[in-house]
């Protein structure tokens, strides 16, 4: 299992900066266990063992150091489950929401199309559509008959 790591490659994991100079500056500073790196660039990978719980596990990495880390793992992956379901519930609010307010849409569109229907049998009737160029002569109609 890989225990080395690149600043590149912990860069914006749980707990540490989002920036691979950004891990480097921490490790400097937190004195982590560090290695030169071998191949192109150079630089510095560093040991897992430096990193918080949350990176550790984002990094897929079995601890065994003792139990307390592996409990560590267990409350992380734990929040994050919790975490993910809340997220989860939220999106499913979101979603019935909108339902909702898509079925208001639809109602409001039914309801001009049903208009529209009125409208066009009562031009059908002996309005303009029926042979009758005189608007007034269908609004008469349509006030004397009504639209349906």
């Amino acid at each position: 299992m890989k225990a080395w790591f690149s600043a590149a490659e912990l860069a914006g994991l749980p707990g540490l900066p989002g920036s691979a100079r950004g891990v480097q500056i921490r490790a400097k500073r937190a004195g982590w266990k560090a290695r030169p790196r071998k191949g192109r660039g150079g630089g510095f990978e560093y040991h897992a063992e430096a990193l918080a719980v949350e990176a550790r596990v984002a990094l897929g990495i079995e601890l065994v150091n003792g139990a307390s880390d592996r409990s560590a793992v267990a409350d992380s992956r734990a929040a994050q489950a919790r975490s993910d379901a809340a997220r989860k519930r939220a999106a499913l609010q979101v979603v019935a929401e909108l339902k909702g307010q898509v079925r208001s849409v639809i109602d409001a569109l039914e309801g001009m199309v049903t208009m529209l229907d009125r409208l066009e049998g009562g031009l059908r009737k002996g309005g303009l559509a029926g042979g009758n160029d005189d608007p007034q002569g269908y609004a008469e109609n349509i006030a004397e008959h009504g639209s349906s």
